[in-house]
């Protein structure tokens, strides 16, 4: 799989990194349009940010955007990339979901795609749930199988 040209990467040996930024940025950007989590004035939290694609592209969208991984790999990739971007509004943090270091109601929105059920789900729901502003919304992505759940 093809890293897509606009995050402007080269020679990634990852091949999950790869699959991540295989997509372009506007498509994420459509993304996160549909289900309406963009605003001038809004604080979003991407909770299991990998390699960076859904934060960068949310700091267009955003007032404010805050990311956090536990993997230091995925994470020096996502400032690679927000480097070249130049996003001032993304402050990305390597950190635990099951552990969230922000203040209680501080989000408005909170984005975790596909990285939820690899943690202990009901800390991390119970961690975005606590920095989420009351009426704040959640957006939880899983592709894994039905089976995963009933481990």
């Amino acid at each position: 799989m093809k890293i897509h040209p606009s995050w402007k990467l080269q020679n990634i040996d990852n091949d999950n990194i790869r699959i991540m930024l295989s997509y372009s940025p506007e498509y994420y950007k459509k993304r996160l349009r549909k289900i309406g989590f963009t605003g001038k004035t809004t604080k979003l939290l991407d909770a299991g940010c990998g390699a960076g694609h859904w934060a960068i592209v949310a700091s267009y969208l955003n007032e404010e955007v805050k990311a956090i991984d536990t993997t230091k790999k995925y994470l020096n990739t996502a400032q690679e990339i927000n480097t070249k971007f130049g996003r001032k509004n993304l402050k990305l943090t390597l950190g635990k979901m099951e552990n969230l270091p922000y203040p209680d109601e501080y989000f408005d929105y909170v984005i975790s795609y596909c990285v939820w059920m690899y943690t202990d789900r009901p800390k991390s729901l119970q961690e975005m749930y606590r920095v989420l502003k009351p009426g704040g919304e959640i957006y939880i992505g899983a592709i894994a199988g039905l089976g995963w759940y009933l481990k």
